[in-house]
């Protein structure tokens, strides 16, 4: 086990680099706030958990050595993240297309950050949160999260990113690819106290027929059915959606799925839209009012809308009542 300490300026840091080979998570079983854990290239055969908190001024992190490619790949879940307070940079996360989650954010696990990372290979969600308050990710990939029940030949919702009641939650330029239920999806258990607080931004969503057969799938199948779809408790506050110079496409052709849209608003949510690009899709934005299973509808406002090759550009339902529509353009 190779192990390389370093004080960094506060007394009680350290900096921990590690060589493949070493136990990553002896290292996190130590790290306190302020402690740095770095990874030198190479792959890392391991399922982590944290086990402490760090701070505001002295988060805990764990990152790849700059410009190394760092992989951490276990069958299921690779990382469960339970406490406030880290960061995780540069880093692949490989499920290896295993029965659970890939990355596990859970309740207390405040004010994480993930930038720069990538998480591949999932049987199930790639990052399944709770509901923490203050979680970002930035910069990042996240692709093939892809559920297939082979004994009923059918395919199931596995996400890019879903959770619970998340709160304040950041995600910015990162790409979300190649999944079986949708790329964003809060919340699909419409648990209390809901969520709210979402800022989307400068992010690409897409689905494409695979090019090979790959975990249950077929060669040529779309296996996905939304970039983004909202679902929230009945009785929460209206939950606030923005997304900011984001693109969609090829939300069409999908398994099973009629009226596919690349956006699906609807429930409680006020969802602000600014320069969005839309294309190859059946539908760009569905947006629906209230049911009778669900009495609050969606509330939508689209500004500088781009929407292009699809068979609708908008979809509007159940009465709704408040769709503001300034500045789009439609082609094709």
């Amino acid at each position: 086990m190779m192990w390389i300490f370093a004080l960094l300026a506060t007394a009680s840091a350290a900096e921990v680099t590690l060589e493949p080979g070493a136990s990553i998570q002896d290292a996190i079983n130590d790290a306190v706030a302020g402690d740095t854990i770095i990874l030198s290239a190479g792959t890392y055969e391991e399922d982590l958990s944290t086990e402490s908190h760090g701070t505001e001024e002295a988060p805990i992190t764990l990152a790849a050595e700059e410009d190394a490619e760092v992989i951490i790949t276990a069958s299921g879940e690779v990382l469960q993240i339970d406490h406030a307070h880290w960061v995780i940079d540069g880093i692949v996360f490989d499920g290896q297309f295993g029965n659970a989650d890939t990355l596990d954010v859970g309740d207390s696990a405040n004010h994480t950050r993930l930038n720069n990372i990538e998480v591949r290979n999932s049987a199930r969600d790639c990052i399944d949160m709770g509901s923490p308050e203050g979680v970002q990710i930035a910069n990042s990939s996240i692709h093939h999260c892809l559920y297939f029940d082979s004994d009923d030949d059918e395919r199931i919702d596995a996400h890019g990113i879903t959770g619970s009641a998340v709160r304040d939650l950041r995600i910015e330029n990162t790409d979300i690819h190649t999944f079986s239920g949708d790329a964003i999806q809060f919340d699909p258990g419409r648990a209390a106290p809901g969520w709210n607080n979402v800022h989307i931004e400068g992010c690409r969503f897409w689905l494409a027929p695979l090019e090979e057969d790959i975990a249950g799938f077929s060669a040529g199948q779309v296996t996905g059915e939304n970039a983004i779809d909202t679902k929230t408790w009945n009785e929460a506050d209206e939950a606030n959606l923005t997304i900011i110079d984001t693109e969609a496409w090829g939300f069409r052709n999908g398994l099973d799925i009629e009226n596919q849209a690349a956006f699906l608003f609807k429930e409680h949510v006020k969802v602000t839209l600014q320069r969005i690009h839309v294309h190859d899709s059946e539908i760009a934005f569905r947006v629906r009012g209230p049911t009778s299973a669900r009495p609050n509808g969606a509330s939508v406002q689209m500004e500088n809308v781009l929407i292009h090759d699809v068979d609708i550009g908008i979809r509007y339902e159940d009465e709704i009542s408040n769709l503001t529509i300034w500045h789009a353009t439609f082609g094709h």
